[in-house]
């Protein structure tokens, strides 16, 4: 009775299979199933056979030439998509990481670079949930072009010491420490 089971059960995926494939461009998304049933068998010894299918498409970027060269799927069961921007950044091609959800709707968006072109070819999630992007870049470095590797926080943040803000609080600090220190009376044992 089980051999008859098994066969339906497959029987039903192979058809539920076939009938969900769709050309590339097809915005349809949504759950199909199927079921198989013995008729000589009881309602309560049904077997179901539940398959869901998610097929969506989806583009990122702006009004001018957006690329993705890699892709990794990250802890959480989403994407992230590396490549390069001339859309959005801060020069003429930069280095974009775009994060989404599983369903591909996009979370959030970081670009890096300089001024000149900057590609990134290589992503994979770290360890610590963050992001390291491998790639060439001309708008940093001693040659024409240099390999250059960012790594990121989870949130694609690369954190920054001194930053803008920080640097002036921590010189204006240290000046102060350095005149008090100066301006104090040095208490000499004779």
């Amino acid at each position: 009775m089980v051999g008859k089971n098994v066969s339906r059960i497959v029987f039903v995926f192979v058809i539920v299979s076939l009938l969900s494939i769709r050309p590339w461009a097809s915005q349809h998304s949504g759950p199909i199933a199927g079921e198989a049933r013995d008729e000589t068998d009881s309602p309560s010894q049904t077997s179901h056979l539940e398959v869901t299918m998610q097929n969506w498409s989806k583009t990122y970027g702006g009004i001018d030439d957006d690329a993705a060269f890699a892709l990794v799927q990250t802890n959480d069961g989403g994407y992230a998509l590396a490549g390069s921007t001339k859309s959005y950044g801060a020069g003429s091609y930069d280095f974009l990481l775009v994060k989404t959800d599983s369903y591909g709707n996009a979370q959030w968006n970081r670009t890096y670079g300089g001024t000149s072109h900057d590609y990134v070819y290589s992503l994979v999630q770290t360890g610590d949930g963050g992001y390291a992007l491998a790639g060439c870049t001309y708008s940093f470095g001693v040659g024409n072009s240099d390999v250059w590797l960012v790594k990121t926080d989870e949130a694609g943040i690369v954190p920054e010491f001194p930053s803008l803000l920080i640097l002036p609080v921590f010189m204006v600090t240290t000046l102060l420490t350095l005149s008090v220190r100066r301006r104090r009376p040095q208490n000499r044992a004779t």
